[in-house]
C-alpha cells in the first residue's frame, strides 16, 4: 500500500476508537480521586508546591520525588498559577480546584497518548480487521487509564514515548527523513519528563543505527540530514539533562533506595527472569496483595502490574472479574508471541514498521530487566516504566490473529474488553 493510501486508511475505525477512549479517559478520571492510583502522592505535591512558591527547581533531597527532572512539575505549577488555583495537598478533599486541574492535565495526556498509539496502528496495521483488533486492545488497556491519567509524571513520559514510536513508525513507512527528527525531539521530551525516557532515546538512536548500516536505507533521501538531527536532538537533552542534575539536583538521580527494603526488596535469581509459571500467575492478580514466591518472578509481576497495576481490592464481584482478564490475558499472550516472531522475521524486509516494533518490544523489556537488577525492589519491576510497549504488543497480537481468519480472536478482544472496562471504571 502506498504512503498517501495508507494514510487516509482506516480513518474511521481511528476516529471511532478515538472517541471511545475519550470517553474512557473521562469516566475513569470523574471516578478516581486524585490521590488513589499515585504512589508517593504527597511527594509529587509537595514538589509542585515547591516550584510554585520558589520560581525554582528545588534540590534533589529536598523531597522524596524532587530527584525526577522538572518539566512536569514546572508544566503543573504553571496551570496551577493560571488558574489562580492553589496546590492541593495530599489529603485535600476529591474535588479541590487545584486536583481537578491536576486532573485535567493528566486526562489530557492520556489523550493525547491514546491518539499518539491509534495513529501508529493507523500506519502499521494494512488490514481493517488488524486495525480494530489492535486499536480494541490499546483503547481498553488497563495501563492507558491506571498509569496514563494518573498525577505524576508518569503520564507525560508515556506520551512522549509514545509519540517517538509513532514517529518511527511514520518514518518507516514513508521514508521521510523528517519523521526522525520529529522522534528525536519526542525522545528527547522524554527524557526531560523522567529518567526512564532514556530508554525511549536508546530505542530511537537503535532504529537509526540499524538503518545507517542498511546500504539502501541510508542512501534514501536525506536519511542522514534525518538522522543527525535525530541524534542532535536528543544528545541535547541528554545534556540538558545532566546539566539539571549537576546545577540543581546536587547531582542526585534517584531517591535513597534503602529506604525501600526490606518491605519492596526482590530476589534476583536467573529463574526468576527466565521461569513464568501461568499458575502462580493466575492464583493471585493482585501484586499488592501477594508475598508467595511468584511475587519475584520478573514475569508474572509484570503482566499482573499491566493489567492492575500495583493495587488491588478485595471485593469479590471486580476479583471475578480480574480473573477473567487474566485467563484471557494468558490465551491473547499466545498470540502476542506468534506476532513478535512474525515481525522478527520480517525484521529485514519489512515495511510497515516491524522493525520498530521489535526493537521497542525487546528495548523496553531490556530496559525494566536492567532496571531490577541495579535495584532490586518490586515497584522498579512496574509495568509503569513500560506502558508504550501496549501498541507494539497490541500490533503484534492483531497480526496473528488476523492470520487465523477466525471469529474466535474477536470474541477473545471483545472479552478482554469488558473485563478491563468492569475492572478499571468500575473498580471497587
Amino acid at each position: 500500500m502506498s504512503w498517501p493510501k495508507r494514510c487516509t486508511a482506516g480513518f474511521r475505525v481511528f476516529a471511532l476508537f478515538a472517541l471511545v477512549g475519550a470517553c474512557l479517559v473521562c469516566a475513569y478520571v470523574h471516578v478516581t480521586r486524585f490521590d488513589q492510583r499515585t504512589h508517593d502522592v504527597g511527594a509529587h505535591l509537595r514538589y509542585i508546591e515547591l516550584v510554585e512558591q520558589r520560581h525554582a527547581i528545588p534540590s534533589g533531597d529536598e523531597c522524596w520525588e524532587c530527584h525526577q527532572p522538572p518539566l512536569y512539575y514546572v508544566m503543573a505549577a504553571v496551570v496551577l498559577r493560571a488558574g489562580k488555583w492553589p496546590v492541593p495537598h495530599e489529603h485535600s478533599p476529591p474535588g479541590a480546584p487545584g486536583a481537578r486541574a491536576l486532573q485535567a492535565i493528566a486526562a489530557a495526556l492520556g489523550l493525547l497518548t491514546l491518539l499518539f498509539w491509534l495513529a501508529t496502528i493507523r500506519l502499521a496495521a494494512t488490514t481493517t480487521y488488524e486495525r480494530v483488533l489492535a486499536s480494541a486492545l490499546a483503547t481498553f488497556a488497563p495501563a492507558l487509564l491506571i498509569e496514563g491519567c494518573k498525577l505524576g509524571n508518569d503520564p507525560l513520559v508515556i506520551c512522549f514515548a509514545s509519540g517517538a514510536l509513532w514517529q518511527l513508525v511514520g518514518w518507516r513507512v514513508s521514508g521521510r527523513a523528517r519523521h526522525l527528527a520529529f522522534a528525536g525531539a519526542f525522545a528527547g521530551l522524554a527524557i526531560q519528563a523522567k529518567a526512564n525516557g532514556l530508554a525511549v532515546a536508546a530505542i530511537v538512536l537503535a532504529s537509526v543505527l540499524v538503518a545507517a548500516v542498511s546500504r539502501r536505507e541510508r542512501r534514501a533521501p536525506r536519511f542522514f540530514w534525518g538522522a543527525g538531527a535525530c541524534v542532535a536532538l536528543m544528545g541535547a537533552s541528554l545534556g540538558l539533562w545532566r546539566y539539571v542534575v549537576v546545577r540543581f539536583k546536587n547531582g542526585v538521580t534517584h531517591p535513597n533506595w534503602d529506604a525501600l527494603a526490606p518491605q519492596y526488596g526482590m530476589h534476583n535469581r536467573w529463574q526468576d527472569f527466565f521461569a513464568f509459571d501461568p499458575f502462580t500467575f493466575a492464583r493471585n492478580p493482585w501484586v499488592h496483595f501477594d508475598a508467595g514466591p511468584a511475587r519475584d518472578e520478573f514475569w508474572n509481576y509484570l503482566l499482573r502490574s499491566s493489567l492492575f497495576g500495583e493495587y488491588g481490592t478485595s471485593d469479590s464481584v471486580t476479583t471475578t472479574f480480574a480473573y477473567t482478564l487474566v485467563g484471557v490475558t494468558l490465551v491473547i499472550g499466545v498470540f502476542a508471541l506468534c506476532g513478535l516472531v512474525s515481525c522478527v522475521r520480517a525484521f529485514g524486509r519489512d515495511r510497515r514498521g516491524e522493525r520498530e516494533l521489535v526493537l521497542a518490544v525487546f528495548g523496553y523489556l531490556g530496559f525494566l530487566a536492567s532496571f531490577r537488577l541495579v535495584a532490586p525492589f518490586a515497584v522498579h519491576n512496574d509495568f509503569r516504566f513500560i506502558v508504550p510497549v501496549v501498541v507494539p504488543c497490541a500490533i503484534m497480537t492483531a497480526l496473528a490473529m488476523d492470520r487465523l481468519r477466525t471469529k474466535l480472536p474477536a470474541f477473545l478482544v471483545a472479552v478482554w474488553c469488558l473485563a478491563s472496562l468492569r475492572v478499571t471504571i468500575y473498580w471497587t
